[in-house]
C-alpha cells in the first residue's frame, strides 16, 4: 500500500490519459477501497500537470517514499 506524497511510476501505459508506461507521478490521496486506489498527479519535465486521475494499486510501482527517507531519532 502506498501513502500520500509517495512518488510512483506506471506499470502500464494509460493511453486514454496520454500517459505511457514508466511515467512518474505523486500520490495526492489514498482511497482505501476495496480495492485500494490512489489519486495520482502526473507532470511533465517542466512540472506542468499532464493528468490527475485515480489509478489502481496494481498499476503502480513505488519510485520514492518519504517514509523511507525520514530521519530516525538517535
Amino acid at each position: 500500500m502506498f501513502a500520500e506524497l509517495d512518488v510512483v511510476r506506471l506499470r502500464r501505459g494509460l493511453p486514454a490519459a496520454g500517459l505511457s508506461r514508466g511515467q512518474t507521478g505523486t500520490i495526492h490521496a489514498v482511497h482505501a477501497g476495496p480495492p485500494p486506489s490512489y489519486l495520482v498527479e502526473f507532470c511533465d519535465a517542466r512540472g506542468l500537470t499532464l493528468a490527475i486521475l485515480p489509478v489502481a494499486e496494481e498499476d503502480l510501482a513505488l519510485q520514492w517514499s518519504r517514509h523511507a527517507h525520514q530521519e530516525r531519532p538517535a
